[in-house]
């Protein structure tokens, strides 16, 4: 996703630095990511990422996956409760979302 399209969740939740990192990890569930990686692909500063790194690393959000040289790689924890609500719910914000669009593209197509 393009990232100046907000997601669902981030329509939802708002843009703040935490929510843009969750809508990032929650896209790219799948693979793993530096720091650096993280910030750019949430639109977010380094030093902002640094700043809420400690809240993502104590809430189990995310986790270590692997070393490369001296880069150390991230993704979500998937068995973590926090991550399976917050997918959960990005599962329903964006079906709902889904289905509005759908039907104002059907409401349009419709004739008066």
């Amino acid at each position: 996703m393009d990232r100046d399209e907000s997601s669902y969740l981030v329509k939802a939740l708002g843009g703040s630095p935490m929510v843009k990192v969750i809508d990032f990890l929650l896209e790219n569930k799948i693979f793993d990511f530096t720091k650096v990686e993280i910030a750019q692909g949430a639109a977010i500063s380094r030093i902002t990422l640094e700043k809420i790194w400690p809240v993502l690393e104590d809430t189990g959000v995310l986790i270590e996956t692997r070393r490369i040289g001296n880069g150390v790689l991230y993704t979500l924890n998937r068995e973590s409760p926090v991550v399976e609500k917050l997918a959960e719910l990005d599962r329903v914000l964006t079906k709902r979302g889904t289905e509005e669009l759908l039907h104002k593209k059907r409401s349009a197509l419709a004739p008066a």
